[in-house]
C-alpha cells in the first residue's frame, strides 16, 4: 500500500493587498521534499510559499491561448488547439488551466465549439456565475 505523500488542511479565506481572495492551508510532506523545496526557495530567491506557489500554478496553468476569438468584454473566448474557453477575470493572459474554474472573481469554462463558447460567455452574469460554484449546480 501506498502512503500519501502530503496532508493537506484547508483554513479560512483571506483577502491580500490585492484584493484577491486566498486560502490557507496546511501541507505536510516528507522531509526531503521540504529540503528540495527550502533549496528551490533559496535558488530562486523566493519564500517557500511563494515557490509552493510557483509549482502549483506551473502545473495547473499549462494551456497554451492559440487564438483570442472574443476580447474587450467582462469576458474573453478563446481557442485552445480543437476546444474553446471562455475566461473571465484578469489572473489568465496566454496559459489557462485545462480544467472548468467557476467563481465570480475569476473562471474558466471549456467548451468543444466556438458558437458555444461565444454564447455562454455572452450569458455570463455575477448572478449566474455565483450559482455555477454552488454544489446543487454541480449535481444537475
Amino acid at each position: 500500500m501506498l502512503m500519501p505523500m502530503a496532508h493537506l488542511r484547508c483554513g479560512p479565506i483571506f483577502i491580500c493587498g490585492g484584493g484577491e481572495k486566498m486560502q490557507k492551508f496546511t501541507l505536510r510532506m516528507p522531509d526531503w521534499i521540504h529540503t528540495a523545496l527550502q533549496q528551490l526557495a533559496h535558488n530562486r530567491k523566493v519564500s517557500m510559499n511563494q515557490a509552493c506557489i510557483d509549482i502549483i500554478y506551473d502545473g495547473l496553468v499549462d494551456t497554451a491561448i492559440d487564438e483570442v476569438i472574443v476580447d474587450g468584454q467582462p469576458y474573453r473566448v478563446v481557442r485552445c488547439g480543437e476546444h474553446y474557453a471562455a475566461i473571465w477575470g484578469y489572473e489568465f493572459i496566454d496559459h489557462i488551466p485545462a480544467v472548468d474554474i467557476v467563481t465570480p472573481e475569476v473562471g474558466v469554462l471549456w467548451f468543444n465549439t466556438k458558437e458555444a463558447a461565444v454564447a455562454e460567455a455572452s450569458a455570463m452574469t455575477k448572478e449566474k456565475l455565483k450559482w455555477l460554484n454552488t454544489p446543487q449546480s454541480k449535481e444537475e
